[in-house]
């Protein structure tokens, strides 16, 4: 059967002349090419082109976990040291039961520099809709209070020294209209809570 469909071919072309024999010869490269090119080449084209800026990236990941391997000991070591340092700075956080011994401490430090406490109000940040819980709520704290200047250092360089972590948002002082050197102060503090 093959050798009938050449010899079909053959007498096909030798019963044309040169001219059409080399339209028909290169009719069929042409063909041949075509389907070679759709058929092999932009397949294995387009897979290169898929391919390739992945394999780019694997292999710069591949040389990263190799680095990490060959730093595995000291990647551990500081893992460690962070873990330590993180559990560290949560001893100065304080737990949700602690609120009010921490407000008698804030007092009794204030008494014991001189600052004279009006109003202390802690209250619970409102969460915003839409929004990811924090790990660490902030509980601000609003402090009024009527001090001189030197104990109102005081007062804040021992809060902040002190265990637990105070931040201060914001300040106000001005002027006591009734004591020369007593000063009107509003205070914003900050703490978290653990969870």
């Amino acid at each position: 059967m093959q050798k009938i469909s050449i010899d079909v071919i053959v007498h096909f072309l030798n019963s044309r002349n040169s001219r059409e024999k080399l339209m028909i010869v290169v009719g069929a490269v042409l063909a041949l090419a075509a389907i070679d090119n759709f058929l092999l080449i932009m397949p294995s084209a387009h897979s290169f082109l898929t391919t390739g800026p992945r394999l780019a990236t694997l292999k710069r990941d591949l040389q990263t976990l190799k680095e990490d391997r060959r730093n595995e000991a000291l990647i551990q070591k500081n893992w460690e040291e962070t873990k330590a340092t993180l559990a560290q700075s949560e001893k100065s956080l304080i737990s949700a039961n602690e609120l009010p011994t921490l407000l008698e401490n804030l007092s009794q430090l204030a008494q014991n520099t001189g600052v004279k406490i009006i109003s202390l109000n802690p209250r619970e940040e409102l969460s915003l809709k839409n929004t990811k819980p924090a790990i660490y709520p902030i509980i601000p704290i609003d402090l009024r209070a009527v001090a001189g200047l030197h104990e109102l250092g005081a007062f804040l360089s021992k809060l902040e020294g002190g265990q637990t972590f105070f931040r201060v948002a914001d300040i106000k002082i001005s002027v006591n209209p009734s004591h020369l050197t007593q000063h009107s102060v509003e205070l914003r503090l900050e703490t978290y809570r653990k969870i």
